[in-house]
C-alpha cells in the first residue's frame, strides 16, 4: 500500500509539472510606465508590474531627460511567455528607455506554443526615445512582436527596433520558426507608417530580394519630430516641411559608416511627418552602431538637444 501511495504521489508530481509546460505554460508580464515633468526634470511618477519585467532607478545624465534601463530577468522569452509593456510620456517630459543586453526569443516546446512581446507608448506634447538592444530570434522561435506608437501633434520620438535571426557567431542558424511582426506609428490619431512583416512557413523571405536578401539582421530607425512635413493637427494644412538637413545628415553618416556592403546596407527615406533609415547586416554591433551615429548625429536637430549615450551602451 505505501508502494502504491509513493507511485501514486510521483505521477501526481509528474502531472503538475507537465502542466506548466505547452499549452498550460503562459508566464506573463507586465509594466506600466508614467513620466511626468516636475521641476527641473521628468521622473517616472508611476509605475506598475507583474511578473519578470522591471526597470533599474532613472539616470539623470543630462538633467532633465529620464534614462530607464528595462530589465527581463529571465534573459529570453520561451514557450507562452507574454511580455506588455507601456509608456505614458506627459506634457514636457523627456524619456529614453532602453535595455542592458539583447532580448532573446528561444525555440518552441514540443507544444508548439508562441511567445509574444506587446509595446504600446504614448507620447503627450512630451518626448520619448524608445532604444532597445536587438531581439534574437532562436532556431525554432514562434515570435509576435506589436509596437505601437501614439504622439500628440507636438510630440516628438526616435525609436528603432532590431531583429536578428538566429546567432551567427555562435554556428546557430535560424532554419525553423516564424515571427509576425508589427510598428505602428500615428501622429493625432492618423498614421505616419504602419508596417507588418509575417514570414512565410519556408522563410523564403529571408532569402528574397524583396526581402532579408540573406542578412543576418533587419533594423528601422523611426525619426519623428515637428517640420518633417506633417499636417498641422489645427488647421488641416501642410506644416512647414523642413527634412532636407536631417536626410543629408543620415545619408552621409551612412556613407561614412558602411565599408562593406556585404556585411551592412542602410537606406533612409522620407515620408510627411517621419524619416525611417532601414538597414540590414551580418553583424548586429555594426547596424546598431550605424543606428547609434545616426542618433546621434540627428538628435540636436530634431530634439534640439545634444546627444549623451547611455551609460550601459559603454559596458
Amino acid at each position: 500500500m505505501t508502494q502504491l501511495m509513493v507511485k501514486d504521489a510521483q505521477a501526481a508530481n509528474v502531472a503538475e509539472q507537465a502542466s506548466s509546460y505547452g499549452v498550460h505554460r503562459n508566464w506573463k508580464a507586465e509594466i506600466r510606465l508614467e513620466f511626468e515633468l516636475k521641476s527641473t526634470r521628468t521622473v517616472l511618477d508611476h509605475m506598475s508590474f507583474s511578473g519578470p519585467l522591471r526597470v533599474q532607478r532613472p539616470f539623470y545624465p543630462e538633467g532633465k531627460t529620464c534614462h530607464i534601463y528595462l530589465l527581463h530577468p529571465p534573459g529570453g522569452m520561451v514557450s507562452g511567455d507574454q511580455l506588455n509593456i507601456s509608456v505614458l510620456v506627459n506634457p514636457k517630459a523627456h524619456a529614453l528607455l532602453t535595455t542592458p543586453s539583447a532580448g532573446k526569443v528561444y525555440g518552441v516546446d514540443s507544444h508548439n506554443v508562441e511567445q509574444s512581446q506587446v509595446v504600446s507608448i504614448h507620447v503627450d506634447e512630451g518626448v520619448c526615445e524608445w532604444l532597445p538592444q536587438e531581439t534574437i530570434l532562436f532556431n525554432g522561435a514562434k515570435a509576435r512582436l506589436s509596437t505601437r506608437v501614439e504622439l500628440s501633434a507636438n510630440a516628438g520620438f526616435i525609436g528603432w527596433e532590431i531583429i536578428g535571426f538566429g546567432r551567427q557567431h555562435g554556428d546557430e542558424p535560424f532554419i525553423e520558426g516564424s515571427m509576425h511582426q508589427s510598428f505602428e506609428l500615428f501622429r493625432s490619431g492618423k498614421p505616419l507608417s504602419i508596417e507588418h512583416t509575417a514570414l512565410d512557413e519556408q522563410l523564403e523571405l529571408l532569402r528574397s530580394d524583396v526581402g532579408y536578401m540573406g542578412y543576418s539582421y533587419s533594423g528601422n530607425i523611426y525619426l519623428v519630430a515637428e517640420g518633417l512635413g506633417g499636417v498641422d493637427a489645427a488647421s488641416g494644412k501642410a506644416g512647414d516641411s523642413k527634412p532636407e538637413a536631417i536626410l543629408s545628415t543620415c545619408r552621409n553618416i551612412i556613407a561614412q559608416g558602411i565599408e562593406d556592403e556585404t556585411q551592412l546596407i542602410a537606406a533612409v527615406t522620407h515620408k510627411p511627418g517621419i524619416v525611417i533609415v532601414r538597414g540590414f547586416s551580418h553583424d548586429a554591433e555594426l547596424l546598431r552602431n550605424l543606428f547609434i551615429d545616426i542618433w546621434q548625429a540627428v538628435r540636436p536637430e530634431l530634439l534640439g538637444i545634444a546627444p549623451i549615450m547611455p551609460r550601459i551602451w559603454l559596458t
